[in-house]
């Protein structure tokens, strides 16, 4: 199921734009829409997704949100997967619940020395002159 939903996920970003376009433009299309046949078949009325300027401005943002937040979910679960299991069994031992394990234990984690800014006071390539 896991690989299913990563899937899912990072899909829109293989695609190209103009795939992405046409699929969407058939889902959205006022007439023959797949997604105006759901909410006519649920009783509600047919939504101009693309044709009517209240919708339209609001449809290509969330769109643009879908194509582009499968690069961040890869980079966010790679990173999930390389925390330490010694960090959750640390945070097991101490009484962490499951969010305290995630928000609190998961950032320490990626941080390494090479990531932290150099506060000596001096640049840190002329340090040897």
């Amino acid at each position: 199921m896991t690989s299913v939903m990563e899937s899912v996920f990072f899909f829109p970003i293989i695609l190209p734009m103009a795939i992405v376009a046409i699929v969407w433009g058939m889902l959205l299309n006022t007439d023959m829409g797949v997604i105006n046949g759901l909410l006519t078949t649920v009783g509600l009325g047919k939504v101009p997704w693309l044709t009517d300027p209240r919708f339209s401005l609001m449809t290509v943002i969330i769109l643009d949100v879908w194509k582009g937040v499968g690069f961040f979910f890869i980079i966010y679960l790679v990173a999930l997967r390389n925390v330490p299991k010694d960090l959750y069994e640390a945070a097991e031992i101490d009484g962490a619940g499951k969010s305290k394990k995630f928000f609190f234990h998961y950032p320490a984690s990626n941080f390494s020395n090479h990531s932290l800014p150099n506060h000596s006071g001096g640049d840190r390539f002329s340090a040897g002159v």
